[in-house]
């Protein structure tokens, strides 16, 4: 139906680890391009994120659950679906516990 738009996509990487200069740059890359004050991830989201991703890392491992996850943003796309009037980012964020981030540096 060609009802789809591609607007956006971009892929963030240096070397194995994602490199966002600042956090304005970091909080711009999560909004939309389209529509940047009605389409945005906000801090509640990430922080929603990150719970999940410890609680769902303490039920398959014994890992403490005060173990600080890192997220970092590696792919943002953006489409409006004009068939039915979305606008959409899709981010897609790499995770790991403050002991892996030690054994990455």
């Amino acid at each position: 139906l060609g009802q789809t738009e591609f607007i956006e996509g971009v892929e963030f990487s240096n070397g194995s680890m994602n490199v966002l200069k600042n956090k304005e740059e970091e909080r711009m890359m999560m909004q939309s391009v389209v529509v940047p004050h009605e389409i945005r991830v906000t801090e509640a989201v990430l922080a929603h994120v990150q719970h999940h991703i410890r609680n769902n890392n303490n039920n398959n491992t014994s890992s403490s659950s005060s173990c600080e996850t890192t997220l970092l943003l590696k792919r943002k796309f953006e489409y409006n679906f004009k068939l039915c009037f979305v606008n959409v980012i899709m981010l897609h964020f790499v995770s790991f516990s403050g002991k892996e981030k030690e054994e990455k540096e």
